[in-house]
This record gives structure tokens, sequence and C-alpha cells, in this order.
């Protein structure tokens, strides 16, 4: 796949609504586990990219660090 590919599907889910992307991305991945076509890897990972930067809240370091022990070795 071309930067140019990679771009152009990414843009095209990026302007999908999220309703309709949640459900896109399901769809893709029913067909890809469910009925194994192997050839949708890319575009359901950029489908999950995209779903996965909208629905990013940031705290997931921020809940790593507060459980954060510095031990000193000798």
């Amino acid at each position: 796949m071309t930067k140019e590919e990679y771009l152009d599907i990414y843009n095209t889910y990026y302007r999908l609504p999220t309703s309709k992307l949640e459900k896109k991305v399901g769809e893709l991945g029913k067909m890809r586990y469910e009925e194994y076509d192997a050839s949708l890897y890319e575009e359901h990972r950029i489908a999950c990219r995209v779903l996965i930067e909208r629905k990013r809240d940031g705290e997931g370091l921020i809940f790593h660090l507060k459980n954060l022990i510095v031990k000193k070795s000798c």
C-alpha cells in the first residue's frame, strides 16, 4: 500500500460520522475475523485507528502514572 492509498482510506473514514464509523469497523471486523478475509487487514486497521483517535480521552497514561512506584537500586 502506498502513502497515497493509505491517506485516501484514512480520509474516507475520517469524514464519516462516529456512529457510521463504529458500524463500519464492526462490519470490517466481522468480515476479517469471522469470514477469514485477510485482504481487509489494512482497511480494518486504518478504520480502527480513526475510531481510537476519536474516542481517546487521554487518561490511560495518567492512570498508569498514579500507580507508579520508583525503587532505587543499589
